[in-house]
């Protein structure tokens, strides 16, 4: 008995998206982190976070609540990649790149509001730190879906111009909130 395309195509995304995200999300983001810390002034070093983490600190258990978020994102991330898969790009490469391009939205949307993110010096330098991350993430996990669970044949009818033109309203919205946070984090 063969197992449907759908339910191949959920349980690929969640091993890649979780692995990707365990391992490209984890640990991108503890050494994005560490960056950080290393660059920001000797006054922030010590400081608390709301999280109760200690700026500049590297514990066990801090990289471990870190890998465990990369890994748990990570699996939304994959599902995410099949819920627009359809109404992105035929090519697997610019649907790949789109992917990537609409997850880099996320970091300057978040972060941007993260208190946390705010007490930092250089926050324009922690967000460029975080944004190859989220590139690599979005590659890979479109790259490899796409190897070993194809997208199907695409529509052509309404609901699927529909769908791409969502998607295209999202990315414009997303933007614009980007660079309007963007803005505000850079003024200070």
């Amino acid at each position: 008995m063969t197992m449907p395309s759908w339910v191949r195509s959920v349980l690929v995304a969640v091993a890649v998206g979780g692995s990707g995200g365990l391992v490209v999300g984890g640990l991108g983001a503890r050494t994005a982190m560490r960056l950080i810390a290393v660059a920001e002034p000797a006054e922030l070093t010590g400081a608390r976070t709301l999280s109760g983490g200690v700026i500049g600190e590297l514990t066990w258990s801090g990289t471990a609540d870190v890998l465990m978020a990369g890994l748990v994102v990570g699996v939304l991330g994959g599902l995410l990649y099949l819920a627009v898969r359809g109404a992105l790009p035929r090519r697997e490469r610019a649907r790949a790149a789109l992917f990537a391009a609409f997850l880099v939205l996320v970091p300057g949307a978040v972060f941007s509001r993260d208190s946390e993110f705010r007490m930092l010096e250089r926050p324009l330098l922690a967000l460029a730190v975080f944004l190859p991350v989220f590139v690599l993430y979005g590659l890979l996990v479109a790259l490899v879906v796409e190897r070993y669970a194809p997208a199907p044949e695409r529509t052509h009818g309404a609901p699927a111009v529909m769908a791409r033109g969502v998607v295209l309203l999202t990315v414009g919205l997303a933007l614009t909130l980007q660079v309007v946070s963007l803005t505000r984090v850079s003024a200070g």
